[in-house]
């Protein structure tokens, strides 16, 4: 049986929701891609803001459970320096092994523009009959 915790062991917190997250807005916006129309600005803008600010609520607990007190108003500026912070917490808190953690994270935030993105390819490639390239 598979338990899905929201904190997982030793009181760490969990990407488990911000992966959810990211996988609804990729699944929105891959509909959207698909379907050539693009969102209004309120849909677009919460498919791009929802899984940053899941990816900075992440951050903003594992900073607090490593004790990491960088600043005292980290969660403005994850959400402004974003591309730099999130690389620079995990390379900061993990070292070398961080670079898995900071492509992760980068992957979740940019998860629904490159599902859109490939939707919309693969849609005009099979509009106009062409075959995809073979790997």
């Amino acid at each position: 049986m598979v338990r899905c915790h929201v904190m997982a062991p030793a009181g760490r917190p969990s990407l488990l929701p911000a992966c959810i997250v990211a996988a609804f807005c990729s699944l929105v916006a891959a509909i959207y891609g698909a379907s050539a129309t693009v969102p209004g600005p309120g849909m677009a803008f919460l498919l791009t803001l929802l899984p940053l600010t899941a990816v900075c609520l992440w951050l903003q607990g594992d900073a607090r459970r490593l004790r990491a007190g960088y600043l005292l108003d980290l969660g403005f500026l994850l959400w402004v320096f974003w591309p730099l912070v999130i690389p620079w917490h995990a390379l900061s808190t993990r070292g070398r092994r961080g670079w898995g953690l900071a492509l992760g994270l980068l992957g979740l935030v940019l998860a629904p523009s490159v599902s859109a993105a490939l939707a919309a390819a693969l849609m005009s490639a099979m509009a106009t009959g062409r075959a995809m390239p073979a790997p």
